[in-house]
């Protein structure tokens, strides 16, 4: 949508862009040239920990950050707590 605001984007160690925005998660694969959509529902089934207990509400799920540590791992920081992502 144009009024979707990109809000932070990491390249991983399989030449996969990761582009979170105001309103959802999404993967770009360089070499197929093609993207991959998250619901909120497949990314908070990864979630380590919340930082709030209140029942998982899509509607108010937030993707703040993603970033990689060294391992490759990526961690995506929501509004219900840290997601580590390892493939």
């Amino acid at each position: 949508p144009k009024d979707t605001i990109i809000v932070s984007m990491i390249m991983d160690k399989n030449d996969l862009l990761w582009v979170v925005t105001s309103t959802e998660l999404r993967s770009y694969d360089i070499n197929k040239k093609l993207f991959t959509t998250y619901p909120p529902e497949t990314i908070l089934k990864r979630r380590l920990a919340s930082t709030t207990m209140s029942p998982f509400n899509p509607l108010n799920f937030r993707l703040n950050l993603v970033k990689a540590d060294e391992s490759g791992n990526l961690w995506f920081g929501t509004n219900e707590g840290l997601i580590k992502y390892s493939d």
